[in-house]
């Protein structure tokens, strides 16, 4: 039987990704904060959550999908699941963009 999650379980997968954009380790190991909305991705997936996180709980759906991060060159790659037991999912991919 699938059970859909609620609000506060969406919001702990959010902080998660939150977290790690926050403390996201550089390739020179130094720790950078990504979650800024000086970054046009993180604009978008702020739009994304805000969405996801106020949904009605009776009728959610999950959220997935990908957003540029044309700054460092990187896909976001995200699923938001909105039933048990299917879990959260977020990657950060080295692309190149055509533009």
């Amino acid at each position: 039987m699938k059970i859909r999650y609620t609000k506060n379980e969406r919001l702990s997968f959010i902080m998660e990704i939150i977290t790690s954009l926050r403390i996201f380790k550089g390739e020179k190991g130094d720790i950078v904060n990504l979650y800024n909305e000086e970054y046009s991705a993180i604009k978008t997936l702020k739009e994304v959550f805000d969405s996801y996180l106020n949904q009605n709980d009776a009728t959610s759906v999950s959220f997935e999908g990908s957003i540029k991060f044309e700054e460092l060159n990187r896909k976001l790659q995200y699923r938001l699941p909105a039933f048990s037991p299917h879990t959260p999912l977020f990657v950060m991919k080295k692309c190149e963009f055509i533009n």
